[in-house]
């Protein structure tokens, strides 16, 4: 199973990569390497550790994998964020009442 991870992310804030059309097929890649995002998703997917991942492709800095990583963290820690808000919010829609005075205020608080 190959990791899919990269193109449900946001990587335009991410410091440590770039994009740049024509080169490495368009791919998002480490800053100063062709070493794709995704390479590092792959090998720690495969039971790859950081540190051995580092090995295999010197050109990438322990720096820009973990900035890498935390973006991933962000990204989809938000995007989760956003799917449970919809879902929430299209049950009540669908509900008859309108949702509670409680669950207004703790919307607001995580918005």
């Amino acid at each position: 199973m190959q990791a899919n991870i990269e193109p449900m992310l946001d990587w335009k804030d991410c410091a440590a990569v770039k994009r740049v059309p024509g080169r490495v097929s368009g791919a998002w890649v480490f800053i100063g390497t062709r070493v794709p995002v995704r390479a590092l998703f792959e090998n720690i997917e495969a039971g790859a550790t950081v540190d051995k991942f580092l090995e295999w492709f010197p050109g990438v800095s322990r720096e820009q994998a973990n900035a890498v990583l935390e973006q991933a963290e962000k990204s989809l820690a938000s995007t989760s964020l956003v799917r449970l808000i919809n879902r929430l919010c299209l049950r009540f829609r669908e509900c008859s009442r309108p949702p509670s005075l409680s669950f207004r205020k703790a919307l607001k608080k995580i918005l």
